[in-house]
């Protein structure tokens, strides 16, 4: 009966070791996947990589049309333009507008109300700076890096109001002339922009069309569940591991030796496998991006920057994760040293007389 009762202990202590490390990895996971203030942090930091890559985005465009037109590449310098564009952005616009995003987000997903919720950016100290010297000053750069045309450019009309940049200067034209033209055509576009309200300069953008479909509505409701399982409900996983230390307490423990020993081990081994797993799954991770094969060309840089902002957005999530890991790790590490040696200083009589007679 005894040797039954020590079976099923330590079939609850292997199954404590199951049980404890996914809730170790998870509960961290969907604390950080659902707080508001971490995940600001994160998308801003991201964001700011798109403005990083913006100059590039810029000139591949710029080359395209030039390929397609049977024109020379345009030879913008990049760092100039990069000035100008951080230039263009208004102090801290940028951080304030992820901000807004990530709350209507999370506004949708904990309220349920996504059909007609739309993010309001507020793009009036964006405008302002468009219409101004910054805008101004921004396209110059582009203009002022375009070669002298060696023939009339066919299509190329400066009267039509369409925000065409050419991929030469015409021989008729300054280049001071054509940056006054592509500015006024850009602040009669976004004059002329439904989505923009002008009294009060703000861009609403929907969070799923105004009609969405039943599949759209389907996965938003879907993911709905998914994150408030993890914001209200990821404390659960650690019901099965404080049930299994019960058991083992219940089963396998009759002494203060034997519980040192008991739960020492199951909680030293939880700690180890923990530690492991948390080095490596970032890194495999890692690895896999790397390694993944870009379902676009090379020159599709708008598509590669959005890559890059996404692993921006996921290596401060994945840091704090780990943070997080390692000191409950070793939290969990000590305490399973300390039963351990609650089970050694601890174990009874019997067990030291035993002991000295074998050594």
């Amino acid at each position: 009966m005894q040797g039954c009762m020590k079976s099923l202990g330590g079939l609850m202590a292997v199954l404590f070791v199951i049980t404890a490390v996914p809730a170790l990895l998870l509960t961290n996971l969907a604390h950080i996947v659902t707080d508001r203030a971490i995940m600001k942090t994160a998308v801003a930091a991201s964001g700011k990589v798109l403005v990083t890559a913006a100059p590039e985005v810029i000139v591949t465009a710029l080359q395209q049309q030039a390929e397609e037109q049977g024109l020379p590449s345009v030879p913008v310098d990049t760092a100039v333009l990069a000035d100008a564009i951080n230039e263009l952005l208004p102090p801290d616009w940028l951080d304030a507008q992820t901000d807004t995003a990530v709350d209507a987000f999370f506004d949708a997903l904990e309220t349920g109300e996504i059909v007609g919720t739309a993010v309001e950016l507020d793009v009036a100290p964006l405008l302002e700076r468009l219409r101004g010297e910054p805008g101004l000053q921004a396209i110059s750069v582009i203009i002022h890096s375009l070669p002298a045309c060696t023939e009339p450019i066919s299509g190329y009309d400066p009267q039509t109001g369409e925000i065409v940049i050419p991929n030469c200067l015409p021989s008729d034209l300054n280049a001071d002339e054509v940056t006054q033209q592509v500015h006024t055509a850009l602040v009669d576009t976004l004059d002329q922009n439904p989505q923009i309200d002008e009294e009060i300069g703000v861009v609403s953008l929907p969070l799923l069309a105004n009609e969405p479909t039943s599949q759209a509505q389907a996965d938003f409701q879907r993911t709905r569940r998914t994150f408030l399982l993890l914001q209200q409900r990821a404390y659960l996983l650690w019901l099965p591991p404080l049930l299994c230390l019960l058991l083992i307490v219940l089963f396998a423990v009759r002494s203060l030796g034997e519980w040192g020993r008991w739960w020492g081990w199951p909680l030293l081994l939880t700690a180890v496998i923990t530690l492991f797993l948390a080095f490596a799954l970032p890194a495999l991770l890692t690895f896999m991006t790397r390694t993944a094969v870009l379902t676009t060309t090379p020159d599709d840089s708008l598509t590669l920057s959005l890559d890059q902002m996404l692993r921006e957005l996921a290596r401060p999530l994945l840091a704090l994760w780990q943070r997080r890991i390692f000191i409950q790790a070793g939290v969990t590490f000590a305490s399973g040293v300390l039963f351990l040696l609650l089970g050694w200083f601890a174990r009874s009589p019997a067990s030291k007389k035993e002991e000295l007679y074998w050594t």
